[in-house]
């Protein structure tokens, strides 16, 4: 397994630079921050690359969707002529980087100016290393193209397995019209997406492939919410390809569609099927999983994240402070939006809580009421 070690970045959205040392990247990386202050725009960023390395001319169908190469760049194109990424991996072959470059082009698209694979024994032998460049100009990256080319352990094939298995999930949508509510291709079950559009069928197929695990998520489900059964999975007669979210309270025979489930209930399903799952992401990001849980589903999730994290890394946002404290301070980035020297602008900043400065304080308190005093920052000032 590869582990997203360190990132640096510039230029992105509100994300003017990571530091000439970027952000380092542990198992469990919890950011919290004031609104606005641009924790959403790194999992923005991370899920760019997961458009660019796993759909067919993602990259440029991500730019599109979020209004064009202008609304990427750092204060647009005018400020920011290009953004530039390193993302280092490790795993025990050594260190694997995948570094690109980016740039506006006609019709507000965005090109690649630089793409390379690069490969070190170690983090720090700079001099000892191999790499491949991938050329410039093209719209779409070429490192899939490249991996194809050689199946055998090259960095184009490591950083491209790597990159595939980086997955970003929001759960907050559970409208009437959300796809989780909606009947889905019953073999629609590669992997969970991102909205849990899917969850019916990657609940049949665990249920049926891994029962112990679809156990384990069913007792999680009771955990938070007693009244809840199991799921029924099954098609019907008129249509076996097609499978909806029901399901059946505790100790009754009575079946229910996923309109009658609470929001809250409907989110915690898809965040227990995701944490649990027999083959999970290698890395896995979160964008405020607490969102309409109820406290004690909160506690709950926390824990679920401490499992995950023993066989994915997880990179999350969060906003609760019931959350927080289920983690460590190790665990912890603070992002800030700060004003620049000039021009009045603004840009996001983030820094991992240093555990030994805050030792003494944690005697006395825990880490929300630590963030609730500002003594760890990330709380809205003037």
């Amino acid at each position: 397994m590869s582990i997203l070690a360190g990132l640096k970045l510039e230029g992105f959205k509100s994300i003017q630079s990571l530091g000439k040392e970027g952000l380092t990247l542990d198992r469990i990386n919890v950011l919290i921050g004031e609104n606005g202050a641009g924790k959403t725009n790194l999992v923005s960023f991370f899920k760019m690359l997961n458009f660019m390395t796993t759909v067919s001319d993602g990259l440029q169908s991500w730019v599109g969707k979020e209004g064009g190469a202008s609304t990427v760049l750092f204060y647009g194109a005018k400020t920011t002529p290009k953004l530039s990424a390193t993302l280092q991996f490790q795993n025990d072959g050594g260190c694997f980087e995948y570094h690109l470059e980016m740039a506006p082009a006609a019709g507000d698209a965005i090109i690649f100016l630089a793409e390379q694979a690069i490969f070190r024994q170690e983090p720090s032998a700079r001099g000892h290393q191999s790499s491949t460049a991938f050329g410039t100009g093209h719209k779409e990256p070429k490192l899939r193209e490249f991996a194809q080319r050689d199946v055998q352990n090259t960095p184009a094939n490591t950083l491209s397995k790597a990159l595939s298995n980086l997955r970003v999930f929001h759960f907050h949508d559970t409208s009437d019209t959300a796809k989780i509510k909606e009947r889905g291709y019953i073999g629609d079950n590669l992997y969970l997406h991102g909205d849990a559009g899917n969850l019916a069928a990657m609940l049949h197929k665990t249920k049926h492939d891994s029962p112990d695990y679809y156990f384990r998520i069913i007792k999680m489900i009771q955990q938070v919410a007693p009244f809840f059964g199991d799921f029924v999975l099954e098609t019907t007669d008129t249509n076996r390809e097609k499978i909806l979210l029901r399901w059946s309270e505790r100790g009754s025979s009575d079946v229910f569609g996923p309109n009658q489930l609470s929001d809250g209930t409907l989110r915690f399903s898809a965040l227990a099927t995701l944490l649990l799952q027999p083959e999970p992401p290698s890395i896995i990001v979160i964008d405020e999983p607490e969102l309409g849980l109820h406290p004690s589903a909160i506690s709950v999730l926390g824990a679920l994240v401490h499992t995950a994290a023993e066989q994915s890394q997880i990179i999350m946002t969060t906003q609760s402070p019931r959350l927080l404290d289920t983690f460590d301070s190790n665990n912890v980035i603070v992002t800030t939006h700060e004003s620049m020297s000039t021009h009045g602008r603004f840009a996001t900043k983030f820094k991992r809580l240093d555990a030994e400065k805050l030792t003494s304080w944690l005697d006395e308190y825990c880490l929300s009421d630590l963030w609730e005093k500002n003594v760890l920052g990330g709380k809205p000032s003037r």
